[in-house]
């Protein structure tokens, strides 16, 4: 309904002919699939710390600033780098790094090193802030100067539906993997049965591996189309 009335207005809300330029789609496809993976990790984690590790609620506080702390020194330095380089090269980069990171975090039980998982969580926090400036700075660049207020806007709703859609995915298809591991329905941890709940979060942690792989197959096809774009404009300059 929406859709239909903004098409019929002549200053629409939202210009739906701007999901018609490729690129900006393809940009906007690989923001949503990470913000959902990186929701679905975050919701995870303070479980398994205070659950299955057994830290107290100070402890996991302290050990999830752990992300922000890296996000927030590395990413101003991978924008730049991604200026230099091209944000192509650094998006689908960021995007198989998150994968390592999840793949890592399924491979943790409930007798692991706190350190080991901070390593793990490290991991996924440098493929977040190679990914996230350098694909912001490709939705931003992918349409008209006059479209930035428009662009931003779409790209702050792909983030909240990200990371809404990564919160239900995750808690959702834990409890259900849990629920088949006990043989009947669960809505809540298992206290006395860590093995349960690791047994949820690695199957959660793989899907999120197939999700980013997904993720990753969308930046390489961004990237080459970038470049045979360039080759044909360079092959008619010359």
């Amino acid at each position: 309904m929406f859709v239909g009335f903004e098409k019929k207005q002549k200053q629409p809300l939202l210009e739906f002919n701007i999901f018609r330029n490729v690129q900006f789609s393809l940009n906007l496809i690989c923001a949503l699939i990470s913000f959902i993976c990186i929701a679905a990790s975050i919701i995870l984690v303070p479980f398994y710390l205070q659950d299955s590790l057994k830290l107290t609620p100070a402890q996991s506080g302290l050990f999830m600033m752990l992300s922000p702390l890296i996000l927030a020194a590395l990413s101003p330095i991978c924008g730049a780098i991604s200026d230099k380089i091209g944000s192509e090269i650094i998006t689908m980069s960021g995007m198989l790094l998150m994968g390592l990171g999840f793949f890592l975090m399924s491979r943790l039980n409930e007798h692991s090193s706190v350190v080991i998982c901070a390593v793990f969580i490290s991991v996924i926090a440098v493929g977040q802030s190679l990914f996230q400036p350098a694909n912001n700075s490709l939705i931003m660049s992918a349409c008209p100067r006059d479209k930035l207020g428009i662009v931003g806007s779409i790209n702050s709703l792909v983030r909240n539906l990200g990371q809404i859609t990564g919160i239900t995915l995750s808690t959702t298809l834990l409890y259900r993997f849990m629920s088949w591991k006990l043989k009947y329905h669960i809505s809540d941890y298992v206290k006395g049965r860590d093995d349960v709940f690791v047994y949820g979060m690695k199957n959660v942690y793989l899907i999120l591996v197939a999700i980013c792989c997904l993720g990753a197959v969308f930046t390489a096809l961004r990237f080459f189309k970038t470049k045979s774009r360039t080759i044909i404009i360079d092959g008619r300059g010359n």
